[in-house]
Protein backbone atom coordinates (compact mmCIF):
# COMPACT_ATOMS: atom_id res chain seq x y z
CA UNK A 1 0.00 0.00 0.00
CA UNK A 2 1.52 3.19 -1.24
CA UNK A 3 0.40 6.76 -0.48
CA UNK A 4 2.67 8.31 -2.55
CA UNK A 5 0.37 9.45 -5.57
CA UNK A 6 -0.91 11.67 -2.45
CA UNK A 7 2.06 12.95 -0.91
CA UNK A 8 1.48 16.83 0.22
CA UNK A 9 -2.30 16.11 -0.26
CA UNK A 10 -4.89 16.90 2.60
CA UNK A 11 -9.09 17.14 2.49
CA UNK A 12 -9.86 19.15 5.77
CA UNK A 13 -13.44 19.18 5.16
CA UNK A 14 -13.90 15.18 4.40
CA UNK A 15 -15.75 13.56 7.29
CA UNK A 16 -16.55 10.09 5.34
CA UNK A 17 -14.58 7.77 4.29
CA UNK A 18 -15.69 5.06 2.14
CA UNK A 19 -13.55 1.84 1.37
CA UNK A 20 -14.73 -0.82 -1.10
CA UNK A 21 -12.44 -4.28 -1.37
CA UNK A 22 -12.76 -6.43 -4.68
CA UNK A 23 -11.57 -9.68 -3.91
CA UNK A 24 -11.51 -12.56 -6.58
CA UNK A 25 -13.60 -15.54 -4.83
CA UNK A 26 -11.86 -17.81 -8.15
CA UNK A 27 -7.88 -16.73 -7.42
CA UNK A 28 -8.19 -16.18 -3.82
CA UNK A 29 -6.92 -19.09 -1.82
CA UNK A 30 -8.16 -17.89 1.54
CA UNK A 31 -11.65 -18.26 0.14
CA UNK A 32 -10.87 -21.27 -0.80
CA UNK A 33 -9.48 -23.08 1.83
CA UNK A 34 -12.53 -21.13 4.31
CA UNK A 35 -14.47 -23.71 6.45
CA UNK A 36 -16.08 -21.60 8.45
CA UNK A 37 -14.12 -21.13 11.11
CA UNK A 38 -12.39 -18.11 11.28
CA UNK A 39 -8.14 -17.07 11.26
CA UNK A 40 -6.94 -14.80 13.73
CA UNK A 41 -4.36 -12.14 12.49
CA UNK A 42 -1.42 -13.98 13.78
CA UNK A 43 -2.21 -16.96 12.31
CA UNK A 44 -1.78 -15.94 8.97
CA UNK A 45 -0.75 -12.39 9.10
CA UNK A 46 2.95 -11.12 9.82
CA UNK A 47 3.63 -8.24 12.13
CA UNK A 48 5.06 -6.25 9.49
CA UNK A 49 2.09 -6.11 7.63
CA UNK A 50 0.04 -5.15 10.80
CA UNK A 51 2.93 -2.40 10.89
CA UNK A 52 2.75 -1.47 7.24
CA UNK A 53 -1.74 -1.27 7.15
CA UNK A 54 -1.77 0.59 10.50
CA UNK A 55 0.93 3.15 9.03
CA UNK A 56 -1.11 3.34 5.96
CA UNK A 57 -3.83 4.44 8.07
CA UNK A 58 -2.20 6.71 10.11
CA UNK A 59 -1.45 8.46 6.83
CA UNK A 60 -5.23 8.56 5.58
CA UNK A 61 -5.77 10.23 8.99
CA UNK A 62 -3.26 13.12 8.17
CA UNK A 63 -4.54 13.81 5.41
CA UNK A 64 -8.36 13.84 6.48
CA UNK A 65 -8.13 14.77 9.87
CA UNK A 66 -11.90 15.42 10.34
CA UNK A 67 -12.60 11.68 9.16
CA UNK A 68 -15.66 10.58 11.78
CA UNK A 69 -17.28 8.36 9.69
CA UNK A 70 -15.82 4.90 7.76
CA UNK A 71 -17.92 2.48 5.63
CA UNK A 72 -16.62 -0.66 4.41
CA UNK A 73 -17.72 -2.95 2.11
CA UNK A 74 -16.47 -6.19 0.14
CA UNK A 75 -17.31 -6.87 -3.24
CA UNK A 76 -16.76 -10.17 -5.48
CA UNK A 77 -15.91 -9.42 -9.26
CA UNK A 78 -19.48 -9.27 -9.94
CA UNK A 79 -19.95 -6.44 -7.30
CA UNK A 80 -22.05 -8.35 -5.35
CA UNK A 81 -21.67 -7.98 -1.65
CA UNK A 82 -20.08 -10.91 0.50
CA UNK A 83 -18.66 -12.06 3.84
CA UNK A 84 -14.79 -10.61 4.78
CA UNK A 85 -14.34 -14.40 7.07
CA UNK A 86 -12.86 -15.87 3.96
CA UNK A 87 -11.01 -12.97 2.88
CA UNK A 88 -7.16 -12.70 3.50
CA UNK A 89 -5.68 -11.67 6.78
CA UNK A 90 -4.66 -8.51 4.78
CA UNK A 91 -8.19 -7.42 4.30
CA UNK A 92 -9.52 -7.93 7.79
CA UNK A 93 -6.95 -6.17 9.24
CA UNK A 94 -7.05 -3.31 7.23
CA UNK A 95 -10.91 -2.93 8.39
CA UNK A 96 -9.95 -3.05 11.63
CA UNK A 97 -7.43 -0.38 11.41
CA UNK A 98 -10.05 1.96 9.73
CA UNK A 99 -12.13 1.50 12.36
CA UNK A 100 -9.69 1.35 15.27
CA UNK A 101 -7.44 4.18 15.06
CA UNK A 102 -9.70 7.06 13.83
CA UNK A 103 -10.37 8.23 17.58
CA UNK A 104 -13.22 10.36 16.37
CA UNK A 105 -15.17 7.15 14.89
CA UNK A 106 -19.07 8.14 14.82
CA UNK A 107 -20.27 5.79 13.31
CA UNK A 108 -19.71 1.49 13.56
CA UNK A 109 -20.51 0.45 9.57
CA UNK A 110 -18.73 -2.14 9.09
CA UNK A 111 -21.46 -4.24 6.32
CA UNK A 112 -21.27 -7.63 6.59
CA UNK A 113 -17.52 -8.01 8.20
CA UNK A 114 -17.63 -10.23 11.42
CA UNK A 115 -14.79 -7.91 13.12
CA UNK A 116 -16.11 -8.52 16.62
CA UNK A 117 -14.47 -12.30 16.00
CA UNK A 118 -10.83 -10.47 15.62
CA UNK A 119 -10.47 -7.11 17.81
CA UNK A 120 -11.74 -6.05 21.15
CA UNK A 121 -14.61 -3.36 20.43
CA UNK A 122 -14.67 -1.79 23.99
CA UNK A 123 -12.66 1.45 22.49
CA UNK A 124 -16.05 1.92 20.37
CA UNK A 125 -18.04 4.39 22.45
CA UNK A 126 -19.87 7.30 21.96
CA UNK A 127 -21.32 6.35 18.12
CA UNK A 128 -24.04 7.84 16.76
CA UNK A 129 -24.64 5.05 14.51
CA UNK A 130 -24.28 1.30 13.94
CA UNK A 131 -24.75 -0.26 11.19
CA UNK A 132 -24.20 -4.10 11.57
CA UNK A 133 -24.97 -6.95 9.36
CA UNK A 134 -24.41 -10.69 10.18
CA UNK A 135 -25.40 -13.51 11.14
CA UNK A 136 -24.47 -14.20 14.60
CA UNK A 137 -25.09 -10.89 16.41
CA UNK A 138 -21.96 -12.15 19.40
CA UNK A 139 -22.32 -10.67 22.90
CA UNK A 140 -19.85 -7.98 21.89
CA UNK A 141 -21.81 -6.63 19.77
CA UNK A 142 -24.54 -6.87 22.00
CA UNK A 143 -22.18 -4.88 24.49
CA UNK A 144 -20.93 -2.18 22.19
CA UNK A 145 -24.56 -0.95 21.50
CA UNK A 146 -25.72 -0.72 25.51
CA UNK A 147 -22.48 0.89 25.75
CA UNK A 148 -23.42 3.97 23.01
CA UNK A 149 -27.18 3.73 24.13
CA UNK A 150 -27.08 7.58 24.98
CA UNK A 151 -25.51 9.26 21.95
CA UNK A 152 -27.13 6.43 18.70
CA UNK A 153 -28.95 8.14 16.59
CA UNK A 154 -29.04 5.83 13.84
CA UNK A 155 -29.44 1.66 14.59
CA UNK A 156 -29.49 -1.09 11.94
CA UNK A 157 -29.37 -4.42 12.91
CA UNK A 158 -29.42 -7.60 10.72
CA UNK A 159 -28.90 -11.09 12.53
CA UNK A 160 -29.56 -14.24 12.31
CA UNK A 161 -32.44 -14.74 15.08
CA UNK A 162 -35.01 -12.74 16.91
CA UNK A 163 -33.51 -13.15 20.76
CA UNK A 164 -30.26 -10.69 19.32
CA UNK A 165 -32.39 -8.26 18.73
CA UNK A 166 -34.61 -8.53 22.01
CA UNK A 167 -31.12 -8.66 24.10
CA UNK A 168 -30.39 -5.02 22.77
CA UNK A 169 -33.02 -3.22 25.57
CA UNK A 170 -32.08 -5.79 28.52
CA UNK A 171 -29.54 -4.40 31.01
CA UNK A 172 -28.10 -7.46 31.99
CA UNK A 173 -26.57 -5.57 34.99
CA UNK A 174 -29.81 -4.11 36.33
CA UNK A 175 -32.54 -6.80 35.17
CA UNK A 176 -34.07 -3.53 33.77
CA UNK A 177 -34.16 -2.10 30.28
CA UNK A 178 -31.95 0.37 28.25
CA UNK A 179 -33.39 3.66 27.15
CA UNK A 180 -32.39 5.40 24.24
CA UNK A 181 -32.79 9.07 24.39
CA UNK A 182 -30.97 9.79 21.32
CA UNK A 183 -32.56 7.77 18.90
CA UNK A 184 -33.99 8.52 15.74
CA UNK A 185 -33.63 5.71 13.07
CA UNK A 186 -34.04 2.02 13.77
CA UNK A 187 -34.25 -0.80 11.43
CA UNK A 188 -34.09 -4.36 12.41
CA UNK A 189 -34.16 -7.40 10.24
CA UNK A 190 -33.93 -11.47 11.58
CA UNK A 191 -33.06 -14.24 8.77
CA UNK A 192 -35.07 -16.77 11.39
CA UNK A 193 -37.87 -17.26 13.31
CA UNK A 194 -38.27 -17.32 17.17
CA UNK A 195 -36.82 -20.04 19.51
CA UNK A 196 -39.31 -19.54 21.36
CA UNK A 197 -42.56 -18.03 22.04
CA UNK A 198 -42.15 -14.09 22.56
CA UNK A 199 -43.23 -12.64 26.03
CA UNK A 200 -43.78 -8.85 26.96
CA UNK A 201 -40.17 -7.62 27.58
CA UNK A 202 -40.62 -4.62 29.81
CA UNK A 203 -44.01 -3.92 30.06
CA UNK A 204 -44.77 0.12 30.29
CA UNK A 205 -41.05 0.79 28.67
CA UNK A 206 -40.73 3.07 26.53
CA UNK A 207 -37.06 2.55 25.44
CA UNK A 208 -37.50 4.51 22.04
CA UNK A 209 -39.13 7.92 23.37
CA UNK A 210 -37.81 9.83 20.54
CA UNK A 211 -37.92 7.48 17.33
CA UNK A 212 -38.89 8.97 13.98
CA UNK A 213 -38.33 6.46 11.53
CA UNK A 214 -38.87 2.52 11.88
CA UNK A 215 -38.30 -0.47 9.95
CA UNK A 216 -39.07 -3.78 10.84
CA UNK A 217 -38.02 -6.31 7.57
CA UNK A 218 -38.80 -9.54 10.02
CA UNK A 219 -40.73 -10.96 12.56
CA UNK A 220 -41.79 -8.41 15.13
CA UNK A 221 -38.64 -9.26 17.91
CA UNK A 222 -41.45 -8.53 20.98
CA UNK A 223 -44.30 -9.82 22.69
CA UNK A 224 -45.62 -6.63 23.04
CA UNK A 225 -46.14 -3.32 21.84
CA UNK A 226 -42.10 -2.34 23.05
CA UNK A 227 -41.13 -0.67 19.93
CA UNK A 228 -43.90 1.48 19.14
CA UNK A 229 -44.48 3.05 22.95
CA UNK A 230 -44.34 6.58 22.96
CA UNK A 231 -43.12 7.62 20.36
CA UNK A 232 -46.29 8.06 18.12
CA UNK A 233 -46.41 11.98 18.02
CA UNK A 234 -42.65 11.47 16.88
CA UNK A 235 -42.81 8.99 14.39
CA UNK A 236 -42.78 9.92 10.40
CA UNK A 237 -41.98 6.98 8.28
CA UNK A 238 -43.40 3.40 9.48
CA UNK A 239 -41.97 0.13 7.07
CA UNK A 240 -43.16 -2.84 8.39
CA UNK A 241 -43.43 -6.51 6.90
CA UNK A 242 -47.08 -8.08 9.03
CA UNK A 243 -48.23 -11.74 9.98
CA UNK A 244 -50.58 -12.69 12.60
CA UNK A 245 -49.01 -12.05 15.62
CA UNK A 246 -47.83 -8.86 15.03
CA UNK A 247 -51.40 -7.83 13.89
CA UNK A 248 -52.57 -9.28 16.88
CA UNK A 249 -49.94 -6.87 18.91
CA UNK A 250 -50.88 -3.77 17.30
CA UNK A 251 -54.62 -4.49 17.43
CA UNK A 252 -54.57 -5.11 20.94
CA UNK A 253 -52.72 -2.69 21.48
CA UNK A 254 -54.53 0.08 19.85
CA UNK A 255 -51.25 1.58 18.19
CA UNK A 256 -52.99 3.16 15.47
CA UNK A 257 -55.98 5.63 16.19
CA UNK A 258 -56.82 8.51 14.75
CA UNK A 259 -54.83 11.47 15.45
CA UNK A 260 -52.11 9.26 17.19
CA UNK A 261 -49.69 10.36 14.58
CA UNK A 262 -49.37 13.61 13.72
CA UNK A 263 -46.30 13.52 11.85
CA UNK A 264 -46.40 10.32 10.25
CA UNK A 265 -46.65 10.72 7.04
CA UNK A 266 -45.96 7.77 5.46
CA UNK A 267 -46.51 4.12 5.65
CA UNK A 268 -45.34 1.47 3.89
CA UNK A 269 -46.62 -2.17 4.65
CA UNK A 270 -45.90 -5.65 2.91
CA UNK A 271 -46.68 -9.57 3.89
CA UNK A 272 -43.98 -11.29 5.59
CA UNK A 273 -43.22 -14.31 3.77
CA UNK A 274 -43.41 -17.56 5.40
CA UNK A 275 -40.65 -18.66 7.14
CA UNK A 276 -40.40 -21.08 9.60
CA UNK A 277 -42.24 -21.21 13.20
CA UNK A 278 -43.65 -17.96 12.00
CA UNK A 279 -47.43 -17.33 11.37
CA UNK A 280 -48.34 -16.23 8.04
CA UNK A 281 -51.54 -14.25 7.54
CA UNK A 282 -54.20 -14.74 4.84
CA UNK A 283 -54.56 -12.48 2.02
CA UNK A 284 -57.83 -11.28 3.02
CA UNK A 285 -57.30 -10.39 6.54
CA UNK A 286 -54.18 -8.83 5.86
CA UNK A 287 -55.63 -6.57 3.12
CA UNK A 288 -58.70 -5.48 5.81
CA UNK A 289 -56.19 -4.71 8.31
CA UNK A 290 -54.02 -2.15 5.77
CA UNK A 291 -57.25 -0.56 4.87
CA UNK A 292 -57.73 -0.58 8.81
CA UNK A 293 -54.71 1.26 9.54
CA UNK A 294 -55.36 3.28 6.27
CA UNK A 295 -58.45 5.17 7.85
CA UNK A 296 -56.25 6.09 10.91
CA UNK A 297 -52.72 7.06 9.21
CA UNK A 298 -51.82 7.33 5.48
CA UNK A 299 -50.69 4.28 3.66
CA UNK A 300 -48.64 5.17 1.13
CA UNK A 301 -46.37 2.07 0.08
CA UNK A 302 -48.06 -1.05 -0.09
CA UNK A 303 -46.89 -5.03 -0.71
CA UNK A 304 -49.16 -7.79 -2.01
CA UNK A 305 -48.14 -11.73 -3.26
CA UNK A 306 -51.37 -11.89 -5.24
CA UNK A 307 -54.02 -9.51 -7.22
CA UNK A 308 -56.65 -11.86 -7.91
CA UNK A 309 -60.22 -9.81 -7.45
CA UNK A 310 -59.14 -9.13 -3.64
CA UNK A 311 -57.05 -5.80 -3.90
CA UNK A 312 -59.92 -4.31 -6.68
CA UNK A 313 -62.86 -5.32 -4.24
CA UNK A 314 -61.73 -4.10 -1.29
CA UNK A 315 -60.61 -1.07 -2.69
CA UNK A 316 -63.65 -0.40 -3.41
CA UNK A 317 -65.17 -0.91 -0.03
CA UNK A 318 -62.31 0.58 1.66
CA UNK A 319 -61.56 4.09 0.62
CA UNK A 320 -58.48 4.44 2.91
CA UNK A 321 -56.76 2.43 0.23
CA UNK A 322 -56.84 4.77 -2.82
CA UNK A 323 -54.17 6.90 -0.82
CA UNK A 324 -51.96 4.13 -1.87
CA UNK A 325 -48.72 5.43 -4.14
CA UNK A 326 -46.55 2.86 -4.57
CA UNK A 327 -47.41 -0.83 -5.05
CA UNK A 328 -45.36 -3.91 -5.00
CA UNK A 329 -46.92 -7.11 -6.62
CA UNK A 330 -43.59 -9.32 -6.86
CA UNK A 331 -45.16 -12.95 -6.25
CA UNK A 332 -48.15 -12.79 -8.78
CA UNK A 333 -48.62 -12.66 -12.84
CA UNK A 334 -50.28 -9.81 -13.99
CA UNK A 335 -51.29 -9.11 -17.28
CA UNK A 336 -51.91 -5.80 -19.04
CA UNK A 337 -55.98 -5.06 -18.18
CA UNK A 338 -54.94 -5.89 -14.15
CA UNK A 339 -52.87 -2.70 -14.65
CA UNK A 340 -55.37 -0.99 -16.09
CA UNK A 341 -57.27 -1.92 -13.45
CA UNK A 342 -55.56 -0.84 -10.45
CA UNK A 343 -54.85 2.24 -11.83
CA UNK A 344 -58.40 3.54 -11.93
CA UNK A 345 -59.09 2.47 -8.50
CA UNK A 346 -55.58 3.71 -7.12
CA UNK A 347 -55.74 7.36 -8.48
CA UNK A 348 -52.59 8.39 -6.33
CA UNK A 349 -50.30 5.63 -7.73
CA UNK A 350 -46.70 6.90 -8.73
CA UNK A 351 -44.86 3.77 -8.74
CA UNK A 352 -45.45 -0.08 -9.59
CA UNK A 353 -43.46 -3.20 -9.35
CA UNK A 354 -44.80 -6.42 -10.57
CA UNK A 355 -43.23 -9.46 -12.53
CA UNK A 356 -43.08 -9.10 -16.25
CA UNK A 357 -46.72 -8.54 -17.65
CA UNK A 358 -48.47 -10.47 -20.18
CA UNK A 359 -51.03 -9.06 -22.50
CA UNK A 360 -53.72 -10.89 -21.24
CA UNK A 361 -56.87 -11.78 -23.29
CA UNK A 362 -58.07 -8.99 -26.02
CA UNK A 363 -61.67 -8.09 -25.48
CA UNK A 364 -64.14 -8.83 -28.27
CA UNK A 365 -63.61 -7.40 -31.21
CA UNK A 366 -60.01 -5.88 -30.50
CA UNK A 367 -56.92 -7.02 -32.85
CA UNK A 368 -53.14 -5.87 -32.06
CA UNK A 369 -53.49 -3.87 -34.97
CA UNK A 370 -56.29 -1.72 -33.16
CA UNK A 371 -55.40 -2.11 -29.90
CA UNK A 372 -53.49 1.28 -29.45
CA UNK A 373 -56.86 3.30 -30.55
CA UNK A 374 -58.78 0.97 -28.28
CA UNK A 375 -56.27 1.41 -25.47
CA UNK A 376 -56.67 5.35 -25.91
CA UNK A 377 -60.24 5.45 -26.27
CA UNK A 378 -61.02 3.41 -23.55
CA UNK A 379 -58.99 4.53 -20.75
CA UNK A 380 -56.78 7.42 -21.67
CA UNK A 381 -56.49 9.41 -19.49
CA UNK A 382 -55.64 6.86 -16.65
CA UNK A 383 -53.14 7.15 -13.39
CA UNK A 384 -52.31 10.81 -13.92
CA UNK A 385 -49.63 10.25 -11.58
CA UNK A 386 -48.30 7.01 -12.45
CA UNK A 387 -44.53 8.00 -13.51
CA UNK A 388 -42.76 4.86 -12.88
CA UNK A 389 -43.20 0.88 -13.90
CA UNK A 390 -40.31 -1.50 -12.41
CA UNK A 391 -40.33 -5.30 -14.15
CA UNK A 392 -38.85 -8.53 -12.41
CA UNK A 393 -38.35 -9.81 -15.94
CA UNK A 394 -35.96 -12.74 -16.64
CA UNK A 395 -33.62 -13.64 -19.08
CA UNK A 396 -35.79 -16.36 -20.83
CA UNK A 397 -38.35 -14.15 -21.75
CA UNK A 398 -39.98 -12.79 -24.90
CA UNK A 399 -39.21 -8.76 -24.67
CA UNK A 400 -41.76 -7.94 -27.34
CA UNK A 401 -44.96 -8.93 -24.92
CA UNK A 402 -43.53 -6.65 -22.09
CA UNK A 403 -42.23 -3.27 -24.50
CA UNK A 404 -46.62 -3.80 -26.25
CA UNK A 405 -47.43 -3.50 -22.61
CA UNK A 406 -45.03 -0.90 -21.43
CA UNK A 407 -45.72 1.28 -24.48
CA UNK A 408 -49.75 0.84 -24.47
CA UNK A 409 -49.80 1.50 -20.53
CA UNK A 410 -47.80 4.92 -21.57
CA UNK A 411 -50.46 5.49 -24.54
CA UNK A 412 -53.14 5.98 -21.56
CA UNK A 413 -50.89 7.70 -18.56
CA UNK A 414 -50.15 11.09 -19.49
CA UNK A 415 -47.35 11.14 -17.12
CA UNK A 416 -45.46 7.73 -17.31
CA UNK A 417 -42.03 7.97 -18.74
CA UNK A 418 -40.23 4.79 -16.86
CA UNK A 419 -40.56 1.51 -16.68
CA UNK A 420 -37.17 -0.84 -15.98
CA UNK A 421 -35.42 -4.27 -15.97
CA UNK A 422 -32.83 -6.34 -14.39
CA UNK A 423 -29.87 -4.47 -15.57
CA UNK A 424 -29.17 -7.55 -17.26
CA UNK A 425 -31.80 -7.75 -19.67
CA UNK A 426 -31.85 -3.65 -20.07
CA UNK A 427 -30.27 -3.66 -23.81
CA UNK A 428 -32.43 -6.36 -25.09
CA UNK A 429 -35.47 -4.77 -23.36
CA UNK A 430 -34.86 -1.15 -25.23
CA UNK A 431 -34.11 -3.01 -28.55
CA UNK A 432 -37.36 -4.49 -28.29
CA UNK A 433 -39.32 -1.12 -26.62
CA UNK A 434 -37.38 0.92 -29.96
CA UNK A 435 -38.57 -1.68 -32.12
CA UNK A 436 -42.35 -1.95 -30.97
CA UNK A 437 -42.98 2.40 -30.90
CA UNK A 438 -41.43 2.94 -34.19
CA UNK A 439 -43.89 0.19 -35.49
CA UNK A 440 -47.08 0.75 -37.85
CA UNK A 441 -49.69 0.91 -35.08
CA UNK A 442 -47.75 3.46 -32.64
CA UNK A 443 -46.52 5.77 -35.34
CA UNK A 444 -48.65 8.70 -34.76
CA UNK A 445 -47.57 8.30 -31.23
CA UNK A 446 -43.80 8.44 -31.68
CA UNK A 447 -42.26 11.58 -31.12
CA UNK A 448 -44.24 11.06 -27.47
CA UNK A 449 -43.70 7.40 -26.93
CA UNK A 450 -39.88 8.06 -27.40
CA UNK A 451 -39.23 9.82 -23.96
CA UNK A 452 -39.76 6.11 -22.44
CA UNK A 453 -36.44 5.48 -24.51
CA UNK A 454 -34.42 8.32 -22.68
CA UNK A 455 -34.28 6.21 -19.08
CA UNK A 456 -33.49 2.65 -20.58
CA UNK A 457 -29.99 4.08 -21.24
Amino acid sequence: MSMAPFDGCSFPLARVLIVTLYINPKDDSALERYDGSVPTISEDYPAEAVASTAAFVRRLKQMMPGINEVDVEVLDEQHEKILLEGCSAHDRELCWQLFGLLDSLVAFTPGRVSLVKYRDLEPLRSLMRIDYSVGDCADEIVSMVHRNTQTLQVLSISVGRLEHITSLISDKGTSGYLEYPCLHMLKFNAYWGPTAPKKPAFPGAIPFPHLRHLTLWSDYPFGDDTVFRGNAAMLVTLDMELNKPLVTILCENEVFTPNSHPKLHGVAIDLLEKRELLPTLDLVSYISFVATVGSKVPVRQFGMPKIGGALLSLTSVHASLACIQVLALTRTPVDLWDVFSLLKVLPLLSDLTTLAPKLGKLPIGITKANLPDHVTLAYAPVGVRFRYWRVYSYSFRDFSEIALCVVLVALACPNFDYASTRPADARRYRDMLEKTICSKGFREHTPRLRRLLFHTL
